[in-house]
């Protein structure tokens, strides 16, 4: 099973997978590039700015 590689649009800006697919593309290697994508508003994080990895991967296994 391969996993959902995470992504967060730039502030005031939104993505879809169409577009992060043809970047990937065009920048990596074709076995690199993700089969699926999941757009999150957000990253979780900690207090210090960091990404919370535990939490990321939780949501990422959710769905």
């Amino acid at each position: 099973m391969r996993r959902r590689s995470p992504a967060q649009p730039a502030p005031g800006r939104t993505i879809d997978e169409e577009e992060l697919e043809a970047f990937a593309r065009a920048y990596l290697a074709s076995f690199k590039v993700p089969r699926r994508w999941r757009v999150l508003e957000q990253f979780p994080r900690t207090a210090m700015g960091k990404i919370r990895k535990v939490d990321l991967a939780a949501l990422l296994r959710t769905g």
